[in-house]
């Protein structure tokens, strides 16, 4: 807690992390159980290997992203056309098709869409993955079982130099570190005691009686202005 404290006060003064700190971070992060399986979830991801990346993912967290998926495509909200746009941008003609999916194949199929999507071609992935390079900077435990990684990621493409940072999140489950997709995602938890949507608001509590004014004693008259002798 004292060493979190120092950190504060020295970012307060707008002074530099010494590098032996971002050294000790690093390496906390590369001898980390888990780090391992970042490295190789983001290099699956990068070549394209989804079906692979989706080993490494909790089913749980792939079995919300098909389910939040399908959700929008129902949704009647959603124009038809652009509920069958989203059902052909994973390869299926209609939700039927996206239910009959297994999870990780839905995962692939999603990943896949978005290659088409943003047109990124074979010799452009394969640059990528050519020149990318990763960067572990620091992890965070929240807690035994649930942990966050930084990572800088650096790549080629074929007219940029890219940069990002990524932030992976894994949870321990069965005694192995499995990705989980939505730990960067708001979560709401309904308060004990809140009304539920749609339920009217408690009517506020009437306010006691003001006493009656008493009035206002009125000054006299002031005598009317005397009218300009005549000249």
């Amino acid at each position: 807690m004292r060493f979190f404290t120092v950190l504060l006060a020295v970012a307060s003064l707008g002074l530099a992390v010494p590098s032996s700190t971002a050294q000790t971070s690093r390496e906390l992060a590369e001898k980390h159980p888990a780090a391992q399986v970042v490295v190789k979830f983001l290099r699956h991801s990068v070549n394209r290997d989804y079906a692979q990346a989706a080993e490494l993912i909790l089913p749980a967290s792939l079995t919300t992203l098909q389910a939040d998926y399908l959700a929008k495509v129902k949704n009647p909200r959603t124009a038809l056309d652009e509920a069958t746009a989203m059902c052909r941008a994973v390869g299926v003609p209609d939700e039927r098709g996206i239910q009959a999916m297994s999870p990780p194949a839905f995962y692939t199929a999603y990943n896949q869409g978005m290659q088409r999507r943003y047109n990124v071609t074979d010799e452009v992935n394969q640059r990528i993955a050519e020149t990318l390079e990763l960067n572990m900077l620091s992890v965070a435990e929240e807690g035994p079982a649930l942990v966050h990684f930084l990572v800088r990621t650096q790549h080629h493409t074929m007219a940029n130099a890219v940069r990002h940072l990524e932030i992976i999140s894994l949870v321990r489950s069965d005694n192995q570190w499995l990705v989980s997709l939505g730990e960067q995602e708001p979560k709401y938890t309904p308060l004990s005691g809140a009304a539920k949507p749609g339920t009217p608001a408690a009517a506020a509590p009437t306010a006691p009686p003001k006493p009656a004014a008493t009035p206002e004693k009125k000054s006299p008259a002031a005598a009317p202005a005397a009218a300009p002798a005549a000249k």
